[in-house]
C-alpha cells in the first residue's frame, strides 16, 4: 500500500478543479457534449460526472477553491505546520 502525501492530494484536487473550471466555461458557452470531448479528452462517463459536478458551482466558487488549494500547497511547502493538519483544514474549507 502506498500512501499519497498531502502535497500530492492537493495537486490532484487542484487538477480536478481546474478541469471543472474548463467544463463550467464550456457549459456557459453552450458547447455541445460532443465538442466538449475534444477539450477534456475523457470518456462519456467521466464527462457526464464532470458536467454534473460543475453544475454545482459557480466559476467564482471554483476559482476560489483553486486559489485556496494553491495557497495551502504553498503553506505545506513553507510553513512549520503539519502537512496532515493543513490538508484537513483545506478539505473542511472546500466543503463549506
Amino acid at each position: 500500500k502506498t500512501e499519497s502525501s498531502p502535497s500530492q492530494i492537493i495537486g490532484l484536487l487542484s487538477w480536478h478543479i481546474a478541469r471543472l473550471i474548463v467544463i463550467k466555461r464550456l457549459i456557459i458557452k453552450k458547447v455541445s457534449k460532443k465538442d466538449m470531448f475534444s477539450y477534456v479528452k475523457v470518456g462519456t462517463y467521466m464527462l457526464n460526472k464532470l458536467i454534473d459536478q460543475a453544475g454545482e458551482f459557480t466559476i467564482k466558487q471554483l476559482k476560489n477553491n483553486l486559489q485556496l488549494l494553491m495557497d495551502t500547497d504553498l503553506l505545506i511547502k513553507r510553513s512549520s505546520l503539519k502537512d496532515d493538519f493543513l490538508l484537513e483544514m483545506v478539505v473542511v474549507q472546500l466543503m463549506d
